[in-house]
């Protein structure tokens, strides 16, 4: 197990300040902790990995302030989902968590869909299980190949038991339009969803590596309008396509 942290201070705060915090990180041999930048670290891996999790790479403080909106970010492109997707064993999985809600959410599903279809893997229905929680993190669980009725039922009694909403399992979940993730994940037409929808959603790249703006630059006085909006985007919206 690789554990990757991008600030090093970090690390020495584990190592050296408080230690007895992370003693069973520091003292399990099976795991090593590395200064380094996640994308970059496993491109260059060779091995394969069970699992590969990206929870939260920023903090809420700087996004409220709209400290990302121009900034460059590499981990969240489709590229990057492509590159972690071939470093998955079979039956893989890959773990992502956001904050906020609906924009970051539909954004994040846009990649995972545009990610797919690039690799040839199949539908996102298939192989993605949502979640989100009381506070508006949001879990994208994408595996690599599909999912079996028993990893549903340990899905949905973990849910039951950290109060964690399911927004989304295959087979399980009856998609409704009014929610505009359910909408995008029923949709067979999301390239209309995401030109229709209010605000931009489109899949970010690595040429286009903007994950945290979501104006449209050809709709100014639209964008105007939102513009100190909050990420989350309410289900009244008009969103259809």
């Amino acid at each position: 197990m690789k554990g990757v942290e991008p600030n090093e201070p970090i690390l020495d705060i584990h190592r050296e300040v408080l230690p007895r915090y992370s003693r069973v990180l520091l003292e399990d041999p099976t795991i090593e902790l590395v200064a380094a930048e996640g994308r970059s670290s496993l491109i260059r891996e060779r091995e394969s990995y069970d699992v590969i999790q990206m929870t939260g790479i920023d903090t809420w403080t700087a996004l409220a302030s709209g400290a990302h909106v121009l900034a460059e970010n590499y981990l969240y492109t489709s590229e990057a989902i492509q590159d972690a997707y071939a470093r998955l064993c079979p039956e893989g999985i890959l773990h992502i968590v956001r904050f906020a809600a609906t924009m970051e959410s539909l954004r994040l599903l846009a990649n995972v869909d545009h990610a797919l279809t690039v690799v040839g893997a199949g539908d996102i229905r298939d192989s993605v299980i949502c979640l989100a929680t009381w506070d508006q993190l949001f879990s994208v669980i994408l595996k690599k190949g599909r999912f079996t009725d028993r990893e549903f039922d340990r899905i949905e009694a973990f849910d039951r038991e950290a109060v964690i909403r399911p927004v989304y399992v295959p087979g399980r979940t009856s998609l409704s339009r009014s929610d505009p993730v359910h909408y995008f994940l029923a949709t067979e037409d999301r390239q209309g969803f995401i030109r229709s929808f209010p605000r931009d959603i489109s899949p970010t790249t690595d040429d286009r590596p903007y994950f945290f703006n979501y104006s449209k630059w050809s709709r100014p006085f639209e964008s105007a309008k939102s513009a100190g909006a909050h990420t989350a985007v309410s289900r009244a919206t008009r969103f259809c396509c």
